[in-house]
């Protein structure tokens, strides 16, 4: 889709065509969820090709998830106010390094926490009826549909503990959870244990 828009702009300024590729190739780096999705033209498949267009799915689902692996995230930062230093500038700017990593970390476990609410959701459902559940929901500041996905995440992540420590964003894991459910029961032993 933005290459669409991309081609668009070069054929109509040819002469920025250099700068459009550059601050593509940026966008591509910086959104990498925002490369290849495919319009809704290429969504409509052909009859007889729907087997190849899921294995490059799948393909892509194994590729994406293993590549966002960080087992670094659950660095534990608490208790750092007191390693922090104002005497120099030089130490302002190393303190200030110190509290990016300790923040940026904690975003990075979007798919640890999510799960977590997941498991209790699914404890809430479990103990009560379906109208109360959906009751109780409506305490909540989530829709009925992403508390079942929370679900669906938590479950998943039990069974593959290794994916909370992939560093996808959730609308991948809520758009792609049939893809990574069949990559992670492909490859059990991998996913399976941190």
């Amino acid at each position: 889709m933005l290459s669409k828009f991309f081609k668009a702009i070069c054929t109509k300024y040819p002469n920025t065509a250099a700068d459009i590729q550059q601050w593509g190739n940026e966008l591509a780096a910086k959104y990498p969820e925002l490369v290849n999705i495919p319009d809704e033209n290429q969504c409509k498949v052909k009859a007889g090709s729907s087997s190849s267009s899921s294995d490059y799915i799948l393909t892509k689902v194994a590729k994406e998830l293993r590549e966002s692996l960080d087992t670094n995230i659950f660095q534990d930062y608490h208790g750092i106010e007191g390693e922090l230093e104002r005497s120099t500038p030089e130490k302002c700017v190393e303190s200030i390094n110190i509290l990016s990593k300790a923040i940026g970390n904690y975003h990075k476990q979007i798919v640890f926490y999510s799960a977590f609410q997941g498991e209790l959701l699914n404890a809430v459902k479990d103990c009560t009826t379906t109208n109360g559940f959906y009751k109780l929901i409506t305490l909540t500041n989530l829709s009925r549909s992403h508390c079942y996905f929370l679900i669906k995440l938590h479950l998943l992540t039990t069974r593959f503990p290794k994916l909370i420590y992939c560093q996808r964003p959730l609308r991948y894991f809520s758009k792609n959870i049939k893809a990574i459910e069949t990559v992670c029961e492909t490859d059990k032993d991998f996913w399976s244990y941190i």
